[in-house]
């Protein structure tokens, strides 16, 4: 072709096919720029999102659509530090605060008479013409060994006694013979004694008296 071959020149006004296909591919890139535009902004709004949870959950993630857990009063640091402090003091057992009873008394350290009795308090006899009343006596001894009896207030039925070795519970049964009151008297003392053998002792004393006459 040579520079005198005059140049055709289309217009597009007079080319309908032409026109359609521009107008198509105007449309096809204002929609392509629309959806390029939409995903941006939500991109953007996605990134706003996450910044503000971020920011306003101090950096720990939070589910979109949750609210953040505010911790109640029930739930700080003191009252859990008093609580666990109740739960370890009840756990402790508390000590007992029952008196413990009091210790037994200790034994005697030494011969007892707990009893020395007579069924004759009395005597009703005459020294002129009255025969002598037996008399009857019960006594009954711990920690001793040996009772001794003595007519007459003495200290020491053993040495100033009758010299009988009689058993440490028992009657009047237990004498070699038997002890009567004299009715010339108008009362006697009768001692008692029980001894172990160390020697300790323990006396008890009766006193009969005679209602009848005495001369």
């Amino acid at each position: 072709m040579s520079d005198d071959t005059p140049t055709q020149h289309i217009h597009t006004s007079d080319n309908p096919d032409v026109n359609e296909v521009i107008e198509e591919e105007g449309k096809k890139s204002r929609g392509l720029m629309i959806a390029l535009i939409a995903i941006g902004a939500f991109l953007l709004i996605g990134l706003i999102i996450v910044l503000i949870i971020l920011l306003g959950g101090n950096g720990k993630p939070v589910a979109v659509g949750t609210t953040t857990p505010t911790p109640s009063a029930s739930d700080t640091p003191s009252q859990t530090a008093t609580a666990t402090t109740t739960a370890t003091a009840s756990a402790i057992p508390t000590p007992s605060t029952t008196s413990a009873p009091p210790p037994p008394p200790p034994p005697p350290s030494g011969p007892s008479l707990s009893s020395f009795t007579t069924d004759t308090p009395t005597v009703m006899c005459d020294s002129r013409t009255g025969n002598p009343i037996p008399l009857r006596f019960r006594w009954a001894g711990t920690n001793g060994s040996v009772v001794y009896i003595a007519v007459g207030a003495t200290s020491d039925p053993k040495l100033n006694g009758q010299g009988w070795m009689l058993p440490t519970v028992g009657t009047q049964a237990d004498f070699p013979y038997e002890l009567d009151y004299g009715c010339y008297n108008a009362k006697v003392t009768y001692s008692l004694g029980i001894y172990d053998n160390a020697g300790h002792k323990s006396v008890k004393q009766i006193t009969i008296k005679n209602t009848g006459e005495v001369h």
